[in-house]
């Protein structure tokens, strides 16, 4: 059974957009910088409603200049066992594709795609053999975003930090129910879940965004079923640098969300996005 429904963004004016800048060169250490709860919440917004028109020259299925195998989740890109590719090449797509390793601002990108780079990199079992016998995964010929690398950048961190690191950053909730906007569900050295709100009164689903999961391989704005995320084993964590008003939903814009399509089912549930 499909537990997951993919959500519309609820839009927000451009002025009211965060800049998202890359940091210029390796900073000597991660950089740990107060941010509000709206800013979070309003980058999470721009990398899940980003328009953006690929070519063929951001179809990648070969290896790249350094031997590391790239395959773009374009709608060529059928696998078995692995859900299938969904943006198309000359055709305006939505949300910015999933990228494993990936920490791309916005701007850089649309400069790759601009420039022909890969649109994204799947997380295929190739990946995970080369992964595991200790060799390069991360091409640096593809642009996109990695689960661990979107929340990283929602919360303005200057890398990208693992599912491992961001635990660190943050304080373990009592519980679900102390969840606020801009919050995490982390599943140490498996995924990440940015949550926004509780999708109806009783609580029994929320609604977030995640880089990589189901129903396809982009940022998404998603309808999740509580119980499943605690069977999972999704931790409730808070980040110790996010300020602000919890609740302020005028701010945030949170009434404007609506459940709007059916997911594809998954299937695998312990798949590593990190």
């Amino acid at each position: 059974m499909c537990l997951l429904v993919s959500c519309q963004v609820p839009e927000i004016p451009e002025e009211y957009l965060p800049v998202i800048e890359g940091p210029v060169g390796e900073p000597a250490a991660p950089v740990y910088h107060p941010i509000s709860r709206q800013e979070v919440i309003q980058t999470a917004r721009r990398y899940a409603s980003h328009r953006w028109t690929p070519t063929e020259a951001n179809v990648w299925h070969r290896l790249d200049d350094e031997g590391i195998r790239v395959d773009t989740p374009d709608i060529s890109f059928i696998e078995p066992g692995i859900r299938r590719g969904w943006w198309q090449s000359d055709v305006p797509n939505q949300g910015v594709p999933y990228q494993w390793g990936g920490f791309s601002t916005i701007e850089e990108f649309d400069q790759g795609i601009a420039q022909g780079l890969a649109a994204g990199d799947t997380l295929t079992p190739t990946k995970r053999m080369m992964l595991h016998q200790g060799m390069p995964t991360v091409s640096r010929s593809a642009v996109g975003i990695g689960a661990s690398g979107f929340v990283s950048r929602c919360l303005g961190l200057s890398r990208d930090h693992s599912t491992r690191e961001l635990a660190e950053l943050c304080e373990p909730l009592d519980s679900y129910e102390e969840l606020r906007p801009g919050d995490l569900l982390n599943l140490r050295a498996v995924h990440v879940i940015l949550f926004e709100q509780f999708a109806d009164d009783g609580h029994k689903a929320l609604l977030g965004y995640e880089a990589g999961a189901p129903p396809s391989w982009k940022v998404l704005y998603d309808h999740l079923p509580v119980s499943h995320l605690k069977r999972l084993g999704y931790k409730p964590l808070r980040y110790r640098q996010i300020q602000g008003a919890p609740d302020d939903a005028a701010v945030l814009g949170l009434r404007q969300s609506e459940v709007s399509m059916p997911a594809i089912d998954d299937g695998d549930p312990n798949t590593s996005f990190d």
